[in-house]
């Protein structure tokens, strides 16, 4: 099997920052006096001795100038007043003043506090409980070893219901790299969630995310997912939705679209239509979750992507030609019909037929706990 592909650090050289220090004026002449028709006033001497009069004049400008310089050294140490202009590639910056003239170049680049610019694009997941929180750090870490997500300007969020979690999870997830944020369920007008599969109960939670318009883009992707190749291509996509056909036993390729991965654009807008049509039966069965709800609302218009973006387990089970034929290209591999699992001994059983790609589901997840230095790590219970 093929194993993730991981990619060497981009190396970033940053420009250098310009720094803009007001105006500085300097005289490049000086007015000296020229001899010339000597008023009568003027004393014999000088006017005697047009030579010494020049000298005289030529001294008393060089002592103006000096005193002019020195005066203009002061103003540019005065910097209190003054913003640096030293916006760097989206970066913001915190100006400081400046105290000493003769060493304002360094002072600058002193005070000068370079925070992290915002990222435009996120990629989401969310755990509800602890028992998927090590699938949720195995995604996560298989994400940053076959992508460069500062090369994306990407963002790894994790939507975690508040309390569903505790407090060892939460700090081996933030290891991973994921950014934890906790949340109250969303509890939407006519739907029943007790009647909704335990499994699938808070999937509508995910909706929040058109509220995120910090970020441009933002792909939504299951917890129970492996990141196997390199997804940059999708931030470019069009339109406001996109998802991947759903794959059954009995049909390779569904009209429906899987929402265990989706590319949206955040929009407020849009969150607020969405949480009204939700509460819609003519959108929404109260018995279901977010699944079938947004293929009624997206209808004629998600964008469908190629199955490498949902390489769903089915396809292995029941559509295997297909499966092998497209590994190669495969993405994101979707753990659909049997989660990895401590307990499920099929990675080391022959004659399980998931084996194969369930023993490098379980290799991808040894790596991690190594690297990590984790020790009784159960996969998922």
């Amino acid at each position: 099997m093929r194993g993730p592909v991981e990619h060497k650090q981009l190396a970033y050289t940053p420009r250098r920052d310009r720094v803009r220090y007001g105006k500085y004026r300097s005289s490049t002449s000086a007015p000296f006096l020229v001899p010339g028709d000597i008023n009568t006033t003027t004393p014999m001497m000088f006017a005697a001795r047009p030579k010494f009069l020049v000298i005289a004049a030529a001294v008393f400008t060089s002592f103006c100038l000096l005193l002019y310089t020195l005066s203009g050294t002061t103003s540019i140490a005065a910097f209190e007043d003054k913003a640096i202009d030293a916006t760097h590639y989206g970066q913001e910056v915190v100006t400081g003043a400046i105290s000493d003239g003769a060493e304002a170049v360094e002072d600058v680049v002193e005070d000068v506090v370079v925070k992290p610019k915002n990222r435009r694009r996120a990629i989401v997941s969310s755990v509800q409980t602890d028992s998927f929180a090590p699938l949720a750090m195995a995604m996560g870490y298989s994400l940053k070893k076959s992508n460069d997500l500062d090369a994306q300007d990407v963002d790894m969020l994790l939507l975690v219901r508040e309390g569903a979690v505790n407090a060892t999870n939460i700090a081996k997830l933030e290891q991973v790299g994921w950014q934890v944020r906790k949340m109250q369920d969303l509890v939407f007008e006519g739907v029943n969630y007790d009647d909704i599969r335990p499994w699938h109960r808070y999937n509508l939670n995910k909706l929040i995310i058109w509220q995120w318009e910090e970020y441009e883009r933002i792909i939504f992707a299951d917890a129970d997912m492996l990141i196997k190749g390199d997804i940059g291509e999708l931030w470019d996509m069009p339109g406001d939705f996109a998802a991947t056909p759903d794959s059954w036993p009995e049909n390779l390729q569904d009209t429906r679209f899987n929402s265990g991965f989706i590319l949206i654009r955040p929009s407020k807008v849009e969150y607020e239509t969405l949480a009204e049509k939700v509460s819609d039966k003519k959108y929404h069965r109260p018995d279901e979750a977010d699944q079938a709800f947004l293929n009624v609302y997206w209808r004629f218009r998600a964008y469908m992507l190629p199955y490498a973006y949902n390489f769903n387990l089915v396809l292995f089970r029941f559509h295997r030609e297909v499966w092998d034929n497209l590994w190669p290209e495969a993405k994101v591999i979707h753990f659909t019909t049997r989660k990895p699992s401590t307990k499920d001994k099929c990675a080391t059983n022959p004659d399980c037929l998931e084996r194969p790609v369930l023993e490098w589901y379980s290799w991808m997840f040894q790596s991690m706990v190594e690297e990590y230095g984790w020790k009784d790590m159960p996969i998922h219970e």
